[in-house]
């Protein structure tokens, strides 16, 4: 009995240097374990790796240190002593089991386990705050208490009224062990009840760590579920994980199949070249990932086939739908549609050139040449994407090159977003751009003007990237720039085109000098982007010259009486033809890609196999998606001459406007 007293005795006294050791160690495992989670890859996609490594490192490590000094950066806080005492290894051991718990839940991903890992480790949190309460308020008589029994030792002859009070002398020792008791059979059966949850019903409380909703969606999988044909659907246990990729503009695999009763939990990795996403039915997703992103879906029990798609504008209309089909299940989830979202009223042409006459028109004047020094020509282009209104009540999503220097959109600015800036140079220039993508998705540029080596200048620039886009002109004529991140037709759909015009400098100087650049508008729901849907079948509801309909009706282009006009014309489509038509009026000149069609007489052309003879002329200009070119023409009577596509339904839907002669 003697050893035995000495021996605990001895035990207490070095009881706080063992106990900081223990828990410095225990902290520097949970470190270690939070830094290889991250080094490794699996927190990256968050989820439960990302969750465990965040606890690890949390609690595992910064509380763990936390405890161990606990004795000695309570005192400096409170100014009063606060020593060490058996009961914080019970703090300590609930916070690890915790976090062991956690551990398990997210090697299984079970949602039941981790679950349970915060309740146990907040309950270690809670007892540990009650223990620094108590050691401090009873400070006084516990370290009392510990120089006695260092003097008299834990002599079993002195009475409990003899004895200075402890922490736990505010309870008779009678009460004191049912307590005690009480407790631990407390802690015990909660323990026992979270595990039973989490091994028995393992798609019960399975939930990706997203939200509500997916947490919803589990939770109904536990319950026997009515298929199509009336029979029920009971959760078998199982649980099947798929690693879905990204290969091109589509999911690898396209198609997963599981057994109705199965629980489904999707890997979800983003090995494609720009950003995408995966949503489902239930309104479970990923939420948008980076190239080399990854994220954990858990869709719970599966009761019904259903699917999932990429939203991202266009995605899903390319080919990234994921079908799920569950054997023994419904045919398709309640309500799941596959269909694209909105269509908004298409203004009349009168409400399209009221409102055009309203606001701020599309300067169509060519720019001046500036100076370049060596030949280099530099710009920013920056990558927006806002809402434009349309017509009153009518707004459209525009993604657009915003000229660095020029922004739009700033108060009292009611240009059109689109196209972006007028480019200009000369045969030989040099153009040095600066690409900054200010939106919100991967974004990317191609210029026609210049060679370029596609996988480098024309890779996706991410939100918040810049791109340098170096190329030399070496051919003269009109060129269209634009997006070339798939789906291509979209992103130019939605605005994001352009124009750079190279002369060789032999062009004569005329009176008046426009660009104009015809584009389609499918329109989706008010205030979105364009209708992926009506971008396949080739049937826009509007089109436009500088990206607003009929704004030349409203504001007209001007040139005076006798005097010489040219006018540079690009096809940015994305799709349908232009046929030029300026009505009233005989063009004398016609240049398309890259030589004369038509030529003023007396002037030489060394492209011409022949020179014409007579006085040609032309009242169209025909022009596919992506040709440029121009034509010149003298009006000497003063008038008002419309010009317009000459596909007549097209220039019926906003390809129109006015040449004003004076």
């Amino acid at each position: 009995m003697v050893r035995h007293d000495v021996a605990r005795s001895t035990w207490r006294r070095r009881g706080l240097p063992g106990f900081m050791g223990l828990c410095m160690l225990i902290a520097y495992a949970w470190g270690l374990m939070a830094a290889l989670i991250w080094m490794v890859g699996p927190a990256g996609g968050g989820g439960y790796w990302k969750d465990m490594a965040l606890h690890a490192l949390a609690i595992g490590f910064v509380m763990t240190m936390v405890i161990a000094h606990v004795c000695m950066i309570v005192p400096s806080i409170t100014r009063r002593p606060m020593p060490f005492h058996p009961v914080l290894k019970l703090d300590l051991a609930l916070v690890q089991a915790g976090l062991v718990l956690r551990l398990l839940g997210t090697i299984q991903s079970l949602t039941g386990l981790w679950q349970s890992g915060d309740l146990v480790s907040i309950l270690g949190l809670l007892s540990l705050m009650a223990s620094v309460f108590l050691l401090t308020v009873r400070s006084e008589g516990v370290l009392e208490r510990k120089r006695y029994l260092r003097m008299h030792g834990a002599s079993a002859s002195s009475s409990p009224s003899e004895r200075p009070l402890a922490w736990s002398g505010w309870l008779p020792d009678r009460h004191r062990k049912a307590v005690m008791g009480v407790s631990t059979a407390v802690t015990a059966l909660i323990l026992l009840a979270f595990s039973l949850i989490a091994v028995g019903l393992p798609g019960g409380l399975a939930s990706p760590l997203g939200g509500a909703q997916s947490e919803a969606n589990a939770g109904a999988g536990q319950k026997a579920a009515a298929t199509g044909s009336g029979a029920m659907v009971v959760p078998t246990g199982r649980t099947r994980r798929v690693d879905v990729r990204v290969s091109g503009m589509s999911f690898s695999p396209s198609t997963i199949r599981v057994n109705a009763g199965d629980r489904l939990v999707v890997d979800f990795s983003n090995t494609g070249d720009q950003r995408h996403d995966l949503v489902f039915a239930s309104g479970q997703g990923t939420g948008v990932l980076p190239h080399g992103g990854h994220a954990r879906v858990d869709l719970g029990v599966i009761t019904a086939s259903t699917g999932g798609w990429c939203s991202l504008p266009g995605h899903r209309q390319m080919g990234m739908v994921l079908t799920i089909t569950a054997a023994g299940g419904a045919a398709r989830t309640a309500g799941q549609s596959w269909e694209p979202v909105g269509n908004a009223a298409v203004p009349i042409a009168a409400q399209a050139k009221k409102f055009a006459g309203s606001v701020q028109p599309f300067d169509a004047g060519l720019p001046a040449l500036k100076p370049a020094p060596d030949g280099l020509r530099s710009c920013t282009l920056v990558i927006r994407e806002c809402r434009e209104p349309l017509a009153p009540g009518l707004t459209r999503m525009v993604w657009s090159y915003d000229d660095g220097d020029d922004p739009r959109g700033g108060k009292g600015d009611t240009r059109p977003m689109s196209p972006g800036p007028v480019l200009r140079g000369r045969v030989g220039d040099t153009f040095h751009m600066t690409i900054r993508n200010e939106g919100s998705m991967s974004h990317s540029i191609d210029f026609h003007a210049g060679p370029a080596l596609p996988e480098r200048m024309m890779r996706p620039i991410e939100p918040g990237q810049s791109l340098e886009y170096t190329f030399k002109a070496d051919h003269a004529g009109i060129w269209m720039y634009h997006c070339s991140s798939e789906p291509m037709a979209l992103h130019i759909a939605n605005g994001m085109f352009g124009a750079v015009v190279v002369d060789d400098g032999t062009l004569p100087a005329v009176d008046a000098e426009y660009v104009l650049t015809q584009s389609e508008l499918y329109l989706g729901g008010d205030g979105d982007g364009a209708d992926p849907g009506k971008l396949a079948a080739m049937r826009p509801d509007l089109m436009a010259f500088n990206g607003r309909p009929y704004q030349y009706d409203a504001h007209p282009l001007t040139a005076p009486a006798g005097g010489r006009v040219r006018l540079w014309l690009l096809n940015a489509g994305p799709n349908l033809p232009l046929s030029f038509h300026l009505i009233g009026a005989q063009f004398d000149t016609v240049w398309s890609e890259g030589r004369y069609l038509i030529t003023q007489p007396g002037r030489t052309d060394a492209q011409l196999a022949a020179p014409a003879t007579g006085s040609p002329a032309s009242k169209a200009l025909a022009l596919q998606p992506a040709q440029g070119g121009f034509v010149e023409v003298t009006i000497a009577q003063p008038g008002r001459y419309p010009f317009t596509n000459h596909i007549m339904s097209l220039g019926e839907q906003g390809a129109h406007g006015v040449l004003s002669v004076r």
